[in-house]
Order: C-alpha cells, then sequence, then structure tokens
C-alpha cells in the first residue's frame, strides 16, 4: 500500500532507497570477507538465514496474514521458479566477488534494465519504442566488444542480466508483496540447501569454520533482508520513476569498488563497452521516463 505523498514522507521515501542501494553497493566488502568460503556454501547459508528475520519482519509488519492467499499450487509453482532465478543470481555474484570478477558483475547489473525490456518483448508481447531498440542494439555490441577481445562470453554479466530480469518477470505472474514472497521462496529453498549441506558433511567448507564465519554467515539472512526492507519503504512512498533512477547506484559503486579498491583491471576495451552501455541506459531511461505519465 502506498504512503499519502507529503514532504516528510518524500524525504523518508529518498532516505529509504538511497540506504538500500548504497547498502547492495558497497555489500560485495562483505562477501569478501567471506571469500575463503565456496560461494554455495555462501549461497545456502544466505537462503537459510534470511527466513527467521524475514518471518519476523513480516509477522511485526503484518504481511503474515496475507501469506496464506499464497499458498495455492499455482502461486507455489510461480515462486519456486522465482527461487531458483534470485538464488541463481545471488550465487554468480557472490561467485564474482571471490574470484575478482566484480566489475563484470557490475555490468550485468547495468545491463539489467534493458534485459527486462527485451524479455518484456519476448514474453509479454510489449512493443519496443525507436530509441528502446537502439539502446538494446548500442548494449549488444558493447557485449560484443567484449567478447571480439577477450575471446570469451562475460557469461558472469550475462548471468546476472539475464537472472535479475527472469525473477521480475516471473513474479509479476505471482503479485506478492516483496517480504512475504522472498519469505516463502527462501523457505522453499531452505530444506533443500540444508539439505545438501548436511550431505556434504565434513566436506562442507562452514562444517570446519571457526567463530567469526559463522558470525558472518548467519549475519548474511539481515544483509539480506534489511536492504530489501528500505527498498520496499522507498517504493510505497516514491514515484517509480525515482526509484528507477536511484537502482544505479548500486552498480555504480560496485565499478568503483572493484577498481579502486578490489584492483581490478578497467582496459580501454572496458571503457568502449561500459561507455556502449552506459549511453543504452541513458537513451532507456529517457525513453522510459517520456512514456510514463506524470
Amino acid at each position: 500500500m502506498a504512503v499519502e505523498p507529503t514532504p516528510a514522507s518524500t524525504r523518508a521515501g529518498y532516505l529509504y532507497g538511497i540506504s538500500a542501494f548504497v547498502f547492495w553497493g558497497a555489500v560485495p566488502i562483505y562477501f569478501k570477507w567471506l571469500g575463503h568460503v565456496p560461494a554455495f556454501d555462501v549461497t545456502a547459508h544466505r537462503i537459510i538465514w534470511s527466513v527467521p528475520f524475514l518471518a519476523l519482519i513480516a509477522y511485526v509488519g503484518g504481511q503474515w496474514r496475507t501469506l496464506g492467499a499464497l499458498l495455492t499450487v499455482r502461486r507455489l509453482l510461480v515462486l519456486a521458479a522465482a527461487a531458483i532465478a534470485i538464488s541463481s543470481s545471488w550465487f554468480i555474484y557472490i561467485w564474482a566477488i571471490a574470484v575478482d570478477r566484480l566489475l563484470e558483475a557490475s555490468l550485468g547489473y547495468y545491463i539489467a534494465p534493458l534485459m527486462l525490456a527485451v524479455f518484456g518483448m519476448v514474453f509479454l508481447k510489449e512493443r519496443p519504442t525507436s530509441r528502446q531498440g537502439i539502446a538494446i542494439g548500442l548494449a549488444a555490441i558493447g557485449v560484443g566488444v567484449l567478447v571480439f577481445r577477450f575471446g570469451a562470453i562475460p557469461w558472469v554479466a550475462l548471468g546476472l542480466a539475464a537472472t535479475q530480469p527472469a525473477y521480475t518477470l516471473v513474479r509479476k505472474l505471482a503479485p506478492a508483496d516483496p517480504v512475504s514472497g522472498l519469505l516463502l521462496e527462501t523457505a522453499m529453498l531452505s530444506p533443500l540447501m540444508i539439505g545438501i549441506l548436511t550431505w556434504l558433511g565434513p566436506e562442507s567448507a562452514t562444517a570446519t569454520a571457526d567463530l567469526w564465519t559463522w558470525i558472518l554467515l548467519v549475519v548474511s539472512g539481515v544483509v539480506t533482508a534489511l536492504p530489501m526492507i528500505w527498498f520496499i519503504a522507498a517504493a510505497r512512498r516514491l514515484p517509480l520513476v525515482a526509484v528507477s533512477l536511484m537502482q544505479f547506484i548500486a552498480p555504480s559503486l560496485n565499478f568503483l569498488l572493484a577498481v579502486l579498491l578490489f584492483g581490478e583491471a578497467f582496459t580501454p576495451t572496458h571503457m568502449i563497452a561500459f561507455g556502449l552501455i552506459w549511453t543504452a541506459l541513458a537513451l532507456h531511461l529517457v525513453e522510459s521516463t517520456r512514456k510514463r505519465p506524470s
């Protein structure tokens, strides 16, 4: 439910939104601390420990009462598909941070809005405008530059650019508030994650983890859920245009962290590819803003 727009609620909305996207932009530092733990183990614990925190938030926020409406076979199947998409995205992102490919991950998040437009064309039969078509073409050229120069497909970028819009698209088929939806998605995956970690037993990296590592793994549930709550609060208080513009804070901070803090190489080829994709995003944002009702 949207909040009645007032100067105070608008200021709060911007504070929540900026906090969420800055948090997401800085979170690679946190997952770098877990770089010694395999990406699958980190993803599994992120899913498992999100459940109790999200359950608490759902209870306090009143979303607990709406969960029953989501417990139908069709909606649970759709949410299961959404769970696969979002967990795949988390795994790719955590793996990319661990192996020093955050720059490529930031590229994926820049491409994601354009990929969402492509998904809308393919699955929802939406018609792109000429500017959106040009933007998609420029992004494709940018990716092509990387493939041609380095002789390898940037699968981290493309994986994130595909899984994030896939999650958005699937969630459109089973409308649910973000807290309830994410709670059910992580709750459905948790038994599988617990089962796999148990089956791995001593072979699991977390089986012999020290106390600090366990603290980081448990807190990863809060790290997952907290910025989502801030994002929800912002979306309830601000126009979607404002939220969509703020979403580029996160990949921009990821980009800066990759180059300035983690020392990943930013070559002239990257400069050309990113330049094409940033131009594509500018065209897409201008067109999206122009098409929205005032």
